[in-house]
């Protein structure tokens, strides 16, 4: 790949401000196959962490529980709850669309901390965005397969707990780097999911979790939290 083509690895904001240097930095001292190695992985972390913060975490986290408040409403409204896990199939649309746009804010918004809290920190967020991620696209599977037909029950819940989980390790990594008004929402949205009925009914639960991914969306599109101070541990 040309020096040209190596440059164009990077964000056009990144490029605006360093391509002609970075042009003369490479035509002055042609990099080897370890130098472009090293320049394509600067390029993945330019895209992971820009200089200016994407709003698509926020504006997802937004949509994710903006719909989730409305596939939950309809059940919340029922004199009588449907049976576990209490989904009504006309809820199932927006239930699917919800989570994949949670999958995007529950990574964006890591994507945003990641680096921050020290190592242990980074690797507890790490851990949990992948376990995240990947429990909420198989959480939208599952609630795809009900929709066809095929079925739910268990499987619903063992993923969306495993996505639940893997938000909390989220939210603990981002007390370690001292964000923690962040850090308690990402905590406590995945609680609700697995409060069992009897304490507080699903759907009640539901539209709480929908509020506070929507709370989470504003806070990230429209100011920050206050970091007191990090979390330490050995």
């Amino acid at each position: 790949m040309s020096s040209k083509g190596l440059v164009r690895l990077y964000p056009s904001a990144w490029r605006a401000r360093y391509e002609d240097e970075f042009l003369a930095l490479l035509e002055a001292a042609p990099p080897t196959r370890h130098d472009r190695l090293d320049i394509a992985r600067g390029a993945l972390d330019a895209h992971l962490h820009p200089a200016e913060p994407s709003l698509v975490p926020g504006l997802a986290a937004v949509l994710g529980g903006g719909l989730w408040i409305l596939a939950a409403a309809p059940i919340a409204a029922l004199p009588t709850p449907p049976d576990w896990p209490g989904y009504l199939l006309d809820s199932l649309p927006l239930a699917v669309v919800a989570v994949v746009a949670l999958t995007i804010a529950v990574a964006g918004t890591w994507l945003r901390e990641d680096g921050r809290g020290g190592l242990a920190g980074r690797r507890l967020g790490r851990i949990g965005v992948s376990l995240s991620v990947v429990g909420h696209l198989a959480w939208a599977g599952a609630l795809v397969a009900a929709l066809v037909g095929l079925g739910y029950g268990a499987p619903v819940a063992i993923v969306s707990t495993a996505a639940g989980l893997g938000t909390v390790l989220i939210g603990l990594a981002l007390a370690a780097a001292g964000d923690w008004t962040l850090a308690g929402l990402l905590v406590v949205a995945p609680i609700l999911l697995v409060v069992p009925p009897w304490v507080v009914p699903s759907p009640a639960a539901w539209l709480v979790f929908g509020a506070i991914w929507v709370g989470i969306g504003l806070l990230e599109l429209f100011g920050r939290s206050r970091v007191v101070g990090p979390l330490r541990w050995t």
